[in-house]
């Protein structure tokens, strides 16, 4: 079963996968690491954003779009807000656990 074809055997044959197999591993690693580790811009430009929408075929109304990039929210309104939402549940809730006597 060791005869040599063109002057190659088999455990010569099994050795080279053996290494090929080894280097993709690497290689696979090496890829996994530095998408990991690229850093994306966080801020982007009003405009491409519009672009990319419309590229995409969503209908984009650009001055809510415009003039909701200019205004921020602190986390005190954002909590504000999960507060009101909260206390209207309950409010609603508790509407339904009333049982009338008619």
């Amino acid at each position: 079963m060791e005869e040599p074809e063109n002057g190659i055997t088999i455990s010569d044959l099994l050795t080279s996968l053996k290494q090929v197999r080894g280097k993709k591993a690497l290689a696979k690693l090496d890829h996994k690491l530095k998408q990991s580790t690229l850093v994306h811009k966080r801020q982007h430009n009003v405009t491409d954003m519009i672009e990319g929408l419309k590229s995409k075929g969503i209908d984009v109304n650009e001055e809510s779009l415009r003039a909701r990039a200019k205004t921020r929210k602190t986390i005190s309104e954002i909590e504000g807000g999960q507060d009101k939402l909260t206390k209207n549940v309950l409010k609603d809730s508790d509407d339904e656990d009333v049982v009338s006597d008619d």
